[in-house]
């Protein structure tokens, strides 16, 4: 359900990731870019 809101591209900002409470792990489920980098 949640892929639903994150499915449109979005800028990520520090208080994103706040809000989620997570790490890059939390960016990589929005679809982000960053935890995709950070996997390797």
């Amino acid at each position: 359900m949640m892929n639903e809101n994150y499915n449109r591209p979005k800028p990520i900002e520090p208080s994103e990731v706040g809000l989620a409470g997570a790490d890059l792990r939390e960016v990589d489920l929005m679809g982000g870019d960053l935890s995709n980098a950070d996997l390797r």
